[in-house]
This record gives C-alpha cells, sequence and structure tokens, in this order.
C-alpha cells in the first residue's frame, strides 16, 4: 500500500478551536435565530406600513 500525501494529523485544526459543548452551541443558535425573527418582524412591521402609506396617498 502507498501512504496518502495527506497529512494524517488534523488535531492543529481541532485544537485551533474552542471546545464547546452540544447545548451551549445550541444556546447559541437559538439566541441568534430570536434575534434576527425580531429584525424580520420589524421589517416586515415597517414594509407594512410603508405600502399602507403609499396606498393611503
Amino acid at each position: 500500500m502507498t501512504k496518502s500525501s495527506f497529512p494524517d494529523d488534523f488535531s492543529t485544526v481541532k485544537q485551533a478551536q474552542p471546545v464547546r459543548s452540544r447545548r451551549q452551541a445550541q444556546l447559541q443558535r437559538n439566541r441568534f435565530q430570536s434575534k434576527l425573527n425580531v429584525i424580520l418582524m420589524i421589517v416586515l412591521i415597517l414594509l407594512g406600513l410603508l405600502i399602507y402609506a403609499i396606498l393611503k396617498w
């Protein structure tokens, strides 16, 4: 068998990232998702008000 030309040691890449549990990562994603939902709702409300103002005019 021939040895692969790719390095077998990927531990340096894994060590560069902080170790987080799945629960912590999920909590962070949920917080980010809730912030995105709030921003989306604000944008939709403003868009609705804009359309209402255009049609009312």
